[in-house]
């Protein structure tokens, strides 16, 4: 009795080619149509090209009817003068190039005026720097002058003349004949303070008429109204001695004390010893720094 052989078959079946040409055909349209469909991805390309396209062209006619629009009112526009601008931005630039050419910073031309304030300040500082050991001051600088010094304008009060004339005045106590021809042993003096500390000299300047053996003398007292025999003592003073026959002598003479270094409230006065016509002539006060003379 002869066997039979069976094969087994490991191909596709039809039914399984027809499905997948099928599915295949399904994914080909829907691939087509996210291409080509009205919605599609090169459809919407195409769209998106068009409407850059269209507003390059809307936005160059805007600016092509502006322009016109200026040319036609003059250079201006909505009460805006495009000529004054482009002037202003060359003045801007003009004034940042100076700066720079200054050694200071550049200013930012885009920021408003306070920009510019702050560099012409550091030029102004820059131009006007000097050691602070020499530099000068208020005091060092004559009375109503000005100057620069390191960015700061000062105005002087030194050098300011200041001259206190201490005869014919209320506080003077008046001897003798007027105050001026003095007897023997006599003294004048304030019988109120004066502040000496602004002033440099005390000065006296007197004739001597008709004297013997005699002394003029004058100073600064610490209390009101010195006597005689005070003021002969007093340690603040000068005098000058004259020797004579009762000679006519009309010469002025000077005589002086440095007070630079007294400072706070004193009473000056004046004494004369033995017995002389002396005519004081003047009798003061200065801030002068120079040596008085005749």
């Amino acid at each position: 009795m002869k066997s039979r052989k069976f094969f087994k078959n490991n191909g596709i079946t039809l039914v399984s080619l027809v499905v997948t040409i099928i599915v295949l055909i399904i994914l080909a349209g829907i691939s087509i149509n996210l291409l080509l469909g009205k919605n599609g991805i090169i459809t919407m390309a195409k769209q998106a090209k068009e409407n850059t396209e269209l507003a390059k062209i809307e936005e160059e006619t805007a600016l092509n009817e502006l322009y016109t629009q200026i040319e036609i009112e003059g250079g201006t526009s909505g009460g805006i003068s495009y000529d004054a601008i482009a002037k202003l931005v060359e003045f801007k630039t003009t004034i940042a190039d100076y700066i720079e050419s200054k050694n200071v910073a550049r200013p930012d031309e885009t920021k408003d005026a306070s920009e510019f304030i702050n560099s012409f300040e550091e030029i102004l500082t820059l131009a006007t720097k000097v050691d602070e050991s020499v530099a000068a001051t208020a005091d060092n600088i004559s009375a109503g002058k000005k100057a620069w010094v390191n960015g700061q304008l000062i105005t002087g009060i030194g050098n300011q003349s200041m001259v206190r004339t201490l005869i014919g005045s209320s506080d003077w106590k008046e001897l003798g004949q007027k105050g001026w021809g003095q007897p023997a042993n006599a003294a004048i003096s304030y019988t109120n303070p004066i502040d000496v500390t602004d002033y440099n000299y005390l000065v006296l300047i007197y004739n001597r008429y008709n004297c013997y053996n005699q002394k003029m003398g004058f100073g600064l007292y610490d209390s009101s109204n010195p006597t005689y025999e005070q003021c002969l003592n007093a340690t603040l003073q000068a005098n000058e001695s004259s020797t004579g026959t009762g000679s006519d002598t009309h010469t002025p003479r000077l005589l002086y004390i440095d007070i630079s270094s007294v400072e706070g409230e004193k009473y000056p006065f004046v004494y004369l010893t033995s017995q002389m016509y002396g005519y004081i002539l003047h009798f003061y006060l200065t801030n002068s720094t120079e040596i008085p003379t005749l």
